[in-house]
C-alpha cells in the first residue's frame, strides 16, 4: 500500500454507496489505519461500526471501513489506496487513441 499522505491533513470523506461529501482531519496513522476526526455537520452524520468510506486528500483517494467511532472522530481500516496521478493515466489511456 502506498504510504498515506501527511498527518493532519484535511481531507473529505463519505459513505458508500452514495452518502454526503463531509469534511474531516487526519489526526492520527498506524499503518493501515487511520484516525479521523470529523469536523462541522460531519460529526453528527451515521458512520456505524462496519460502515464502508471513501475518502478523498489532494493526492490520494482511500478505501475502507469503520472500525469503531469515538464522539467525533472514526478510526478506519483502509483496504485500498489510489493515487490520483495514477488513476490520471489510466483515464487518459482510455482515452487516447490506439495507435494502429
Amino acid at each position: 500500500m502506498k504510504q498515506m499522505s501527511e498527518q493532519s491533513e484535511t481531507v473529505t470523506v463519505r459513505r458508500l454507496p452514495d452518502g454526503p461529501v463531509q469534511s474531516a482531519r487526519i489526526q492520527s496513522r498506524e499503518g493501515p489505519q487511520i484516525f479521523l476526526s470529523l469536523l462541522g455537520e460531519a460529526a453528527s452524520q451515521e458512520f456505524p461500526s462496519g460502515a464502508l468510506l471513501e475518502i478523498q486528500s489532494a493526492d490520494s483517494i482511500y478505501l475502507g471501513a469503520v472500525l469503531r467511532r469515538q464522539e467525533s472522530g472514526l478510526l478506519v481500516a483502509v483496504e485500498h489506496a489510489l493515487q490520483r496521478a495514477a488513476l490520471a493515466e489510466i483515464e487518459e489511456a482510455w482515452r487516447s487513441p490506439q495507435a494502429g
